[in-house]
């Protein structure tokens, strides 16, 4: 899990680097200061010893886990959930962006067959039929451990959790955990995405979707599936996903050129022809569409009755806090832009490769060069 600093000085062109504008992420709703936990300091500290000694990570690797800050994202979604379940978020909240790496840039990356094995074993364990794992057994590499310490949350997930809520964790996992073995298949491929499949890959695969099974089991919310099926709630939920995703895609990619991620929505946009300001524009302003719609939806929610009426409330406006944590987490956590996040918030300027791995490997492909069209955005469904 690589932490990238931004260069202190406007590169040069021996630095083979440009500048650019990021779009404002901080719009609407996002732009206000969110309200956070009083005990985020106290559950981060917890969460981050349970995961350091789960995956056995060292000092130096603790200390980048810390500068992550990711129970802080989770405590501005869910300020006012009870203390015991939040602590479980918190650790899920960790552990799920270390288990995402995984697929995004880390072991199984290019590696579908034991992806594929992978996901299999979470859901032998989520469905009971194995005995969870012992981090200490001698022989388990990084994605043993991995897999060990969600076999752990998921014993104290499920003695709270309602039936109801567990089978919403189950349901949001397949559709996460469906898009990152997708994503890992096309990489594995060299498989050449159009921006609509991007999108719908994106969509499943950024892991939101399962923050929603979170926000039933923090606030014990029994909502019937009527909700969940309903288009309104569906298409919030899409929306959330499809947001968070460009949100992601916007901010890591600095860090994720230089890895040579080439499933982030800027790299489909610069292998489809766009320059990278651009890309930026581009993105910024699917951003802005999105954020609209769901703005209006939200404030035309249907009816279902008192009692459901007051947990939709309550599950809608955590969706919508989660979108705002995203962004101000995104510029609060230094795995983005290291030590310089007021710095790059503020002057929203930094500077990009301009051509980066996935690039120079594209122009040498015959079937790119083919395939590249001029009516790209005009075959986009925004």
């Amino acid at each position: 899990m690589a932490f990238t600093l931004l260069s202190p000085n406007i590169p040069n062109k021996e630095d083979a680097r440009v500048l650019i504008t990021l779009p404002n992420l901080f719009k609407s709703f996002i732009q206000h200061e969110p309200v956070t936990r009083s005990d985020y300091k106290q559950c981060k500290m917890q969460s981050c010893n349970w995961l350091a000694q789960r995956l056995q990570l060292s000092n130096q690797a603790t200390q980048k886990l810390e500068a992550g800050d990711f129970t802080w994202f989770a405590a501005v979604y869910m300020p006012s959930a009870p203390s015991n379940r939040f602590r479980i978020v918190s650790d899920w909240t960790n552990l799920i962006f270390y288990y995402d790496d995984l697929f995004d840039n880390g072991a199984l990356k290019a590696d579908p067959i034991r992806t594929q094995a992978t996901v299999e074993r979470l859901f032998a364990a989520v469905d009971g039929t194995i005995t969870p794992a012992d981090p200490c057994t001698p022989g388990l590499d990084y994605v043993d451990k991995v897999q060990a310490a969600h076999d752990d949350f998921w014993s104290r997930f499920r003695a709270l959790a309602s039936p109801t809520q567990r089978k919403h964790y189950h349901r949001t996992m397949v559709k996460f955990l469906r898009g990152a073995v997708q994503q890992v298949q096309d990489c594995s491929q060299e498989y050449g995405r159009s921006l609509n499949e991007i999108m719908e890959r994106r969509r499943d695969s950024v892991g939101m979707d399962p923050c929603f099974a979170m926000i039933c089991f923090a606030y014990d919310l029994e909502l019937p599936d009527e909700v969940f099926e309903h288009r309104t709630i569906g298409e919030i939920e899409a929306l959330c996903c499809e947001i968070g995703g460009l949100q992601n895609d916007v901010v890591s990619y600095r860090k994720e050129e230089s890895e040579d991620v080439n499933h982030n929505i800027l790299a489909v946009c610069r292998l489809q022809g766009m320059q990278t300001q651009e890309a930026h524009d581009f993105v910024g302003k699917l951003i802005d569409i999105r954020l609209e719609r769901m703005i209006d939806l939200m404030s035309n929610l249907p009816y279902w009755g008192n009692t459901v009426d007051e947990q939709v409330e309550i599950y809608v406006a955590a969706i919508k806090n989660m979108i705002a944590a995203n962004v101000h987490w995104s510029f609060r956590s230094q795995r983005y832009f290291g030590t310089r996040n007021e710095e790059v918030r503020k002057t929203r300027i930094i500077d990009l490769m301009v051509d980066p791995p996935y690039m120079k490997r594209a122009l040498g492909n015959i079937a790119w060069k083919t395939t590249r069209h001029t009516s790209f955005v005009q075959n986009y469904d925004a």
